[in-house]
């Protein structure tokens, strides 16, 4: 499932989330935003919001986002909207013929706080 995210009615993003194990009720988290928007606060209420709706709406016990290591404005978000760093995957992703490493974020049920 996907939301886009707008600003003054242009399309600036997106948040989306998939179930990966049912059986574990494990689900991943994603998200893009256009460069020229980072910074503003965009993609942190997005994130926040998709993250209280799908742990309210859907039966998650885990919620987890795979970034690439490099990303370092991706590991923020996700730490800011309450996830944990669980590891570092190396060499997991093949970006423009380079191998690139992964950091593994999550946040637990019973972790979340829909407040603030």
């Amino acid at each position: 499932m996907q939301w886009i995210v707008e600003n003054n009615g242009v399309r600036i993003g997106e948040v989306h989330v998939a179930c990966n194990w049912e059986e574990t009720l494990e689900w991943e988290i994603g998200w893009y935003l256009l460069s020229e928007y980072w910074g503003n606060g965009f993609a942190t209420e997005a994130v926040k919001a998709v993250i209280q709706f799908a742990f309210s709406h859907f039966k998650i016990n885990r919620l987890a986002a795979f970034l690439n290591a490099e990303n370092k404005r991706s590991a923020a978000l996700a730490e800011r909207v309450g996830m944990f760093l669980e590891g570092r995957l190396r060499e997991t992703r093949l970006v423009n013929g380079v191998y690139c490493d992964e950091y593994v974020f999550s946040v637990l049920k019973r972790e979340f706080s829909p407040v603030g």
